[in-house]
């Protein structure tokens, strides 16, 4: 393992999965070099889940597995025992399933612990009049949620929000979601692959079979609670040359945006954590310590604590997400 109090930004093997709902739009809108013809939904940009752990792809580094870079010290993690977030581009071809994540007790009204998994979407691209399911329908109850998955006539309980390209939406544990057709999104979330499927359009598979539901479960682990504030209004931060917002924070996760009209110098804020930056237009290049290292649209950079002093040059039309675990007093709301 070279100095960790030296290691530079790192770029890992994208893990591609094919899904049912999948398509091609990794490929023709990221440039991901996925298997033509084939159904892929999903890139895993970073993972420490065991069995689809992410690998290092070059540099000094190669070979070696998130978890093996990880543990090396606070010089790379911070405090994290292990890696806590799981990255991913997702490429909604066909609708996928009303679904619904484990992290919340309906019994106790609470958060649990355990296989928790929060989340955000960056929407990427959608076209006009597209969709997201999250939440329930005003007055919705348990019994109702109950009665629609037996009948299959759970859609019409839903929420239904309109979404655009660049919006942001927030989906904690225990919210029913779902994502339509024609959207490609970026989603940053807990270290969880946990999915309770509610219903799944009454589809079958390669092999003719229907996917299998999780209602029971899903009725243990639903927040009934109503509100209207799942896209997230962005926040603007100071001029630093780019057009700097906070796009969503919570106590798992934030996410940060930087637009850069022309060619812009930035630096990276001090954190006790390590920082995870995704270019969705443009590329950049990281300089310090005598290392340059580049990256270009659709690739996504883990940036170890002993990094931050890297300088960054983002080329004109260079748009990026920054994103980390936060102390939220700190990183988010002293800066405001």
């Amino acid at each position: 393992m070279p100095d960790v109090q030296n290691l530079s930004p790192l770029i890992f093997e994208p893990i591609y999965k094919e899904k049912i709902w999948g398509g091609q739009g990794l490929r023709l809108k990221l440039g991901k070099n996925i298997p033509q013809n084939r159904p892929v939904g999903e890139s895993w940009e970073l993972s420490g889940l065991s069995g689809n752990e992410s690998v290092v792809m070059r540099g000094p580094l190669s070979g070696k597995k998130l978890s093996e870079v990880f543990n090396a010290g606070q010089n790379i993690n911070g405090k994290n025992a292990a890696f806590p977030l799981l990255y991913k581009f997702i490429d909604a071809n066909r609708d996928l399933s009303i679904q619904v994540h484990p992290g919340y007790n309906n019994t106790l009204k609470s958060p649990v612990s355990g296989d928790s998994k929060t989340e955000c979407w960056y929407i990427i691209d959608a076209k006009p009049g597209t969709r997201v399911i999250c939440g329930l329908k005003k007055g919705v109850k348990l019994q109702d949620v109950n009665d629609a998955c037996e009948t299959g006539n759970l859609p019409d309980l839903c929420n239904y929000i309109p979404i655009s390209s660049g919006d942001v939406v927030f989906v904690p544990a225990g919210v029913i979601h779902g994502t339509f057709a024609n959207t490609l999104l970026y989603e940053v979330q807990q270290s969880s692959d946990a999915i309770f499927r509610m219903f799944d359009w009454n589809r079958v598979d390669d092999n003719g079979q229907l996917r299998p539901l999780h209602a029971k479960e899903a009725m243990n682990a639903l927040d009934m609670t109503y509100h209207e504030y799942h896209v997230i209004e962005p926040v603007k931060m100071g001029d630093i040359g780019a057009y700097h917002t906070i796009r969503v924070a919570c106590r798992y996760f934030a996410v940060e945006e930087y637009r850069c009209a022309g060619p812009t110098s930035l630096k990276l804020p001090a954190r006790k954590t390590f920082q995870v930056i995704t270019i969705l237009t443009g590329s950049i290049c990281f300089s310090g310590e005598n290392q340059a290292a580049s990256f270009v649209k659709g690739e996504t950079v883990f940036v170890p604590v002993s990094a931050h002093e890297y300088g960054i040059n983002a080329e004109a039309n260079t748009q990026l997400l920054l994103s980390y675990t936060p102390e939220l007093v700190s990183d988010i709301i002293s800066p405001l």
